[in-house]
């Protein structure tokens, strides 16, 4: 299953991989009281409800036309498992920002 086109879904295997990788972000979409409730070591916390509104912090650049994302680092998003829509949602919205 995949939250948009371009965007692959990957295990926890993959996970572990992503937060070794200096290259990679991996970032907890839930809401801060999900997340100060625990979360996994290594992911920042960007609530699905900000996520546009942070890019930045993933290596974007604000432009006239929204966002620029060429240089940014690869992101991995998570959530609540596959009834949560959170990390979805988050990344359709960044897409649609650019």
């Amino acid at each position: 299953m995949s939250p948009a086109p371009g965007v692959s879904t990957i295990g926890e295997l993959e996970l572990l991989d992503a937060l070794q990788d200096p290259d990679v972000i991996v970032v907890d979409s839930r809401t801060p009281d999900w997340y100060l409730g625990g979360t996994i070591p290594g992911a920042i916390n960007i609530p699905y409800t900000e996520a546009v509104d942070r890019m930045g912090e993933l290596g974007c650049e604000l432009d006239f036309d929204g966002w620029t994302c060429e240089e940014a680092s690869a992101v991995a998003l998570f959530c609540n498992g596959l009834w949560c829509g959170q990390s979805p949602t988050a990344i359709r919205n960044m897409i649609e920002a650019g």
